[in-house]
């Protein structure tokens, strides 16, 4: 019996949302008058008096929780991508992938530092908004923790066939009762 694909599909999907955010600066936006701009974990822009400015935020790294956080998270999203998209491949054959736990276990962790990251840069200021990346972020997180489940409810290829129902009675003949008696 071949597998559902959608633990691989998941882990795919899962991947792509959080490299998107990876790259996105739309973590916190904020837009006041002529002024408007955008932070996220790897870039920042701003855009004010018809002039638009884009860099990269490991030009300025201090040893800041911001700035710690924000590497962490960055770091801890790759590894979730690479490991999502292999155990994704792997998981497209009827097995268990033991690299869906290894994403799962980064994914969570670079969750908690996504929201770390987020509570601390809007307690620092005010005039940000909480923005479309970081939704993005969370749904991909939550999408390859999810599909990292699915693949490890999964049966084993070489289970024998009673096992492979987890858990259901293996099948017996169906003996239908006599309804007249002996």
């Amino acid at each position: 019996m071949k597998p559902s694909p959608i633990a691989s599909i998941l882990l795919f999907v899962g991947a792509a949302m959080l490299l998107f955010a990876l790259v996105s600066s739309g973590w916190l936006t904020t837009s006041r008058g002529e002024f408007s701009g955008g932070i996220g974990i790897t870039r920042s822009e701003s855009c004010g008096g018809g002039e638009c400015r884009s860099e990269l935020i490991f030009k300025h790294l201090d040893t800041n929780v911001e700035s710690v956080l924000s590497v962490v998270t960055g770091l801890f999203t790759l590894g979730t991508v690479v490991f999502a998209i292999i155990a994704g491949i792997i998981l497209m054959k009827p097995r268990r992938s033991g690299l869906a736990l290894v994403a799962m276990i980064l994914a969570s962790v670079a969750f908690l530092a996504g929201v770390a990251l987020i509570l601390k840069w809007k307690v620092k200021t005010d005039m940000f908004s909480v923005g479309y990346a970081f939704f993005i972020f969370v749904h991909g997180c939550a999408g390859v923790i999810t599909a990292s489940i699915m693949a490890m409810m999964r049966p084993r290829a070489g289970a024998p066939a009673g096992m492979r129902m987890a858990g259901h009675a293996q099948s017996q003949p169906f003996q239908q009762a006599n309804p007249y008696g002996q």
